[in-house]
C-alpha cells in the first residue's frame, strides 16, 4: 500500500505525523508540501517533504495511478496556504474524479470543498466550525469519528486520529482488492475471447496457437523481405 499526505509549514502536528508512522506500517509513505526538505508543524515538529506540490501535480511519473491512498491532514494555518496551491488543488480534484481513496482530517476537508470535489448529498466530517461550508458544497455535515461516504473517509477532530486511520486503511485495502479482480476478469475475459479466436480450450493451447501465428508472421516478413531489390534492403 502506498500513501501521499498531502500538507504545508504550520501543520497541525499530530495530524501529520500520527498517518505517517501508521501508514508506514502499511508500506510507503510520502509527503508533498510547498517545498523539498524540512518543513514543520505549528507545534515545532518536523517532517521531511518528499516532493513539491508542483511536482506531484505534474511530474511524468503519474503518481495518480502510484499512490492508492491521498492524505489531507488539517492546520489552520496551513489551509490558509495550501488551499491556494493551484497544483495541490488540482491534484486532490484529479484524484477524486478518479475515485480513489482520500482521507480528510479537521480542517483538511477545505482541501476537497476548494478543489471543488461534487459533494451533493455526500456525507462529509470536518471540524465542526466548518459545517456551513460543508453544507454550502451541497453536502451532509456529520459530526462523527470516521464517516466513510464513497471514497472519502473524513473525521472531525485529531482526538479521533486511530479510528479515522484505521476505516481509512481498510476502506483503501478493500479498494485494491476490487481494482484487482476488475483487472483480473478484464485479463480472463480477453483469454476467453482469444481462446474462442483460436479455436483452443486450455491456456496453454492458446500460448501455442500464438506462438504459432507469431512464428508464421516471422516468416511472412522474412519472405517479403527476401523479395525486395538487394538495393533497396541495404538502403
Amino acid at each position: 500500500m502506498k500513501s501521499i499526505i498531502v500538507t504545508h509549514s504550520m501543520y497541525q502536528d499530530v495530524e501529520v505525523l500520527y498517518p505517517f508512522h501508521r501508514l508506514q506500517e502499511e508500506g510507503t509513505v510520502m509527503v508533498a508540501a510547498e517545498m523539498v526538505g524540512k518543513i514543520r508543524g505549528i507545534q515545532g515538529t518536523e517532517i521531511m517533504s518528499n516532493m513539491t506540490t508542483e511536482t506531484l501535480n505534474n511530474s511524468d511519473e503519474n503518481y495518480l495511478r502510484v499512490f492508492d491512498l491521498l492524505v489531507l491532514p488539517g492546520g489552520v494555518k496551513a489551509m490558509e496556504k495550501l488551499r491556494q496551491d493551484k497544483h495541490a488543488l488540482t491534484f486532490v480534484k484529479r484524484w477524486a474524479d478518479i475515485n480513489k481513496p482520500i482521507a480528510s482530517i479537521c480542517s483538511g476537508a477545505q482541501m476537497i470543498l476548494s478543489a471543488r470535489v461534487p459533494l451533493k448529498g455526500r456525507r462529509l466530517s470536518a471540524y465542526p466550525a466548518m459545517s456551513i461550508d460543508v453544507e454550502n458544497a451541497g453536502a451532509v455535515f456529520v459530526d462523527e469519528p470516521a464517516v466513510v461516504n464513497g471514497n472519502i473517509i473524513s473525521s472531525p477532530h485529531y482526538n479521533h486520529l486511530a479510528v479515522w486511520m484505521k476505516a481509512a486503511i481498510e476502506h483503501t485495502l478493500k479498494s485494491n482488492i476490487a481494482d484487482d479482480l476488475a483487472t483480473l476478469k478484464s485479463t480472463l475475459t480477453e483469454y476467453a475471447q482469444l481462446m474462442v479466436f483460436y479455436g483452443v480450450s486450455t491456456v496453454s493451447e492458446l500460448i501455442a496457437a500464438q506462438v504459432r501465428h507469431v512464428n508464421k508472421l516471422q516468416g511472412k516478413l522474412r519472405s517479403e523481405l527476401a523479395e525486395l531489390p538487394r538495393n533497396y534492403r541495404q538502403g
